[in-house]
């Protein structure tokens, strides 16, 4: 008789040293669950916040692009706009050609709260990744402008003149122009051969491949076409 119950004190105890390990393990468990969720919310948290911040974004730049279109006193009848998104932000550059060569153009972009504009010309533009490439020039003088669009900030990085050396050039001669060029808006220009500036041009832009831009929106609808972007 005292056998059994030794044994089964024996098994009771077991049975309850079981029952410890296993509450044991559990706890780990339940204390991660409580991880988890305080995670989420603050993942949920911080999405809220990025779609608040790129919100006031987005209007801001639409305020600012009407603003300096509404500002424009320049009219010829004839000017056209556009909206392309170079550098893949999520906030499109604006586009502006007056329509005749005298009058040119200008690209802008939003950065830092505000715009950003530099000079191109009217009908001579087109763009290879987040590179705008913009010619013009007649009766023997001609120019070669790339600007470089990144996160809304334009910076031209060539700027290239194209000059014929006497009056009855053959526009399809090369060697009968002279080159000169900078990588800015402001430094003085330097002369260069004809296949060094070809280089440098090649260098910077793939004109092989790139897109024509060709504006479609008039003063009376590229508002509306800023607001519903």
């Amino acid at each position: 008789m005292k056998k059994v119950l030794l044994a089964c004190m024996t098994i009771l105890q077991i049975i309850c040293s079981a029952c410890s390990d296993t509450n044991t393990e559990l706890m780990p468990e339940t204390t991660s669950n409580i991880e988890i969720s305080n995670d989420s919310a603050t993942e949920a948290a911080t999405e809220a916040t990025e779609i608040e911040e790129s919100t006031k974004d987005n209007s801001a730049w639409k305020e600012a692009y009407s603003a300096y279109i509404n500002g424009m006193t320049y009219s010829s009848g004839k000017e056209k706009y556009d909206l392309i998104d170079f550098d893949n932000n999520g906030i499109p550059e604006l586009i502006f050609e007056s329509g005749i060569d005298s009058g040119g153009g200008s690209l802008s972009g939003f950065a830092d709260g505000s715009i950003n504009t530099v000079s191109i010309s009217s009908g001579g533009n087109s763009y290879w990744k987040n590179y705008v490439c913009s010619l013009s020039g007649r009766q023997g003088m001609y120019t070669t402008k790339i600007v470089e669009v990144n996160n809304g900030r334009l910076k031209c990085v060539f700027e290239g003149k194209q000059s014929a050396q006497s009056w009855d050039f053959d526009l399809n001669d090369p060697y009968d122009f002279t080159y000169s060029y900078r990588l800015d808006e402001v430094s003085n220009y330097l002369n260069i051969s004809y296949d060094d500036y070809s280089k440098t041009i090649s260098g910077l832009y793939d004109s092989k491949n790139d897109n024509k831009i060709n504006c479609q929106y008039d003063r009376s609808t590229i508002i509306n076409a800023i607001i519903n972007y």
